[in-house]
């Protein structure tokens, strides 16, 4: 078996209320690994206790103060047909609103608009993230968008859809070619949903590219409790 300690990055995706990590080598080889939780914090204290180079997480984690993320409209001009899979995120004040029409409230009253109930629904993992992290750990531990990832894989054209067979198999093989070749093989072991362990493979390359200096970031500045807002591709 190999030991974590020879693993260079993770990748972190939410998973029907629980959470998926994919952890990956520096090279795309027979050994990463695929780990399932109900909870976030133990996958972070894993890649803590293994010394993983950086974490790549497939959740908002910086939020601004007026609702307007640099990175998110970035990401999106990048990723042209396939913007729509990269959820708007609200306001900073609205994370402590756990009502969707009072948060739909609050974000109009300072963003001067509204946001998806799809975006409401993403910020239960976006506060389990934030509470597991402290500021110093940004940008060990990143925000990380896959379809971007994805893209980026592609040479910069999107992929079809995840939903569909020819886009799980397209993800599949990049993700083969990039990023580990066992990862059929580890997918099929764990029992895990296809399109979740993708989207962690794929948060992995993007963390690893952080950990060699080679990251494309989007987006600049600062969250009022001290978070990064940037994408990493």
């Amino acid at each position: 078996m190999t030991s974590e300690a020879t693993f260079i990055a993770a990748g972190i995706d939410a998973c029907r209320g629980s959470w998926v990590m994919a952890l990956i080598a520096a090279e795309p080889t027979h050994s990463s690994a695929l780990h399932f939780a109900a909870d976030f914090a133990p996958l972070v204290d894993r890649c803590r206790a293994s010394m993983v180079a950086a974490v790549g997480v497939d959740m908002p984690i910086g939020f601004a103060e007026d609702g307007n993320r640099e990175a998110e409209r970035l990401a999106r001009a990048r990723l042209g047909r396939r913007a729509s899979t990269l959820f708007g995120m609200p306001a900073h004040a609205v994370l402590d609103v756990d009502d969707w029409e009072e948060a739909l409230a609050v974000n109009r009253r300072i963003a001067g608009k509204g946001f998806s109930k799809q975006s409401f629904h993403l910020l239960d993992g976006s506060r389990e993230v934030r509470a597991a992290l402290t500021p110093a750990e940004q940008p060990w531990c990143c925000e990380v968008h896959p379809e971007s990832s994805f893209t980026a894989m592609n040479g910069g054209t999107p992929l079809v859809s995840k939903h569909t067979g020819d886009g799980r198999r397209q993800r599949l093989d990049v993700v083969t070619r990039l990023v580990a070749v066992d990862a059929a093989h580890r997918m099929v072991e764990s029992g895990l949903p296809v399109v979740d362990a993708l989207d962690a493979y794929a948060a992995a390359w993007s963390a690893a590219r952080l950990a060699r200096g080679e990251a494309d970031v989007l987006g600049s500045g600062i969250d009022p409790d001290g978070y990064s807002l940037t994408i990493v591709i």
